[in-house]
Order: structure tokens, then C-alpha cells, then sequence
């Protein structure tokens, strides 16, 4: 999944894509052409940010994960 590169870098590289995408269909025109970019580039985009942050969320301890585990938002509502 990180292909030789730190799983740190990995979501960095990932965020980073995530913000290009958002800005790029953020500029992509009227309502409905922008909606349909935020389709093609950021939903596959924060799928590969979840990804990664589902890996990382079994290695890192709960006292640093600054954010609620996917095991409790499912069972802790």
C-alpha cells in the first residue's frame, strides 16, 4: 500500500492530492459541472485518504490518534 515510502508520508502525499483535487473542481464551473468534478476527483481522492488513515489507525496508539477510531464512531453513537 505505501510502496517503500514512511506510512507518515503516504497520507501526506495523499492530503496533498486530496487539496489539488478539491481545488480543481472547485473551479470547475457552474453547479452541476462542479458537482460532477468533485465525483471524478475528490471522492477517489479521500477514498485513498481513508485508506491510508485506516492502516495507520492500528499502529498508532489511541493516547496520539487525535480523532475518533472507525470502531468507535460504529459503536460509541
Amino acid at each position: 500500500m505505501f510502496s517503500g515510502k514512511s506510512q507518515k508520508q503516504s497520507i501526506v502525499d495523499a492530503i496533498e492530492k486530496l487539496e489539488a483535487a478539491r481545488e480543481k473542481a472547485s473551479a470547475a464551473g457552474e453547479y452541476f459541472v462542479k458537482a460532477g468534478a468533485f465525483k471524478e476527483y475528490v471522492l477517489p481522492a479521500m477514498e485513498d485518504v481513508r485508506k491510508i488513515a485506516d492502516s495507520l489507525e492500528t499502529v498508532v496508539g489511541k493516547k496520539y490518534w487525535p480523532i475518533p477510531t472507525y470502531a468507535e464512531m460504529l459503536f460509541k453513537v
